[in-house]
């Protein structure tokens, strides 16, 4: 089994974008988009929220994107958008989503992802959080499942595993 790395350089990014640039002139390409809506990320959120706006409008402007944006928040809750390609659509969706107390819930966004890429096409997953409350043998059993399937997941932190 390949080893995944934990450390994203701008090199991985970058090709990366370049796959998903060629894939939209050979039918699109599909990106699970996941942020930790958790009441730590609270005081940095509206400039979260501005940047990825802002991605979003990049994404819409390279064409043939479909997004899906994810997040989980509180005690339980974890929603997932449909696919969408307009920035606008997107934009509204994140706004709508606010931070509440709760724990991390990455092992659920992992298995979201796993389903998706079932049901269809999915290029990535990226995901901002920053905490880790969760047993990390279990998220490394289910990232290495994506990883293998993929290759192409980004973890974004502002924080760590605890």
């Amino acid at each position: 089994m390949d080893r995944i790395t934990t450390n994203t350089t701008a090199t991985a990014v970058d090709a990366f974008l370049k796959e998903i640039q060629s894939a939209t002139v050979k039918g699109g390409g599909r990106l699970i988009f996941a942020v930790d809506a958790t009441a730590s990320r609270e005081a940095t959120w509206d400039a979260a929220c501005k940047l990825q706006v802002d991605m979003f409008r990049a994404a819409a402007a390279i064409g043939g994107l479909e997004i899906q944006l994810v997040y989980y928040r509180g005690i339980s809750e974890c929603r997932a958008s449909r696919w969408v390609g307009e920035s606008e659509l997107l934009t509204r969706v994140m706004e709508k989503v606010m931070c509440r107390a709760g724990k991390t819930q990455i092992k659920r966004v992992l298995e979201h992802a796993q389903r998706e890429s079932e049901r269809g096409k999915v290029s990535a997953l990226v995901f901002v959080g920053d905490a880790c409350e969760e047993n990390q043998d279990e998220l490394a059993t289910a990232a290495a499942t994506l990883w293998a399937r993929w290759r192409s997941c980004f973890y974004v932190s502002g924080g760590g595993c605890a």
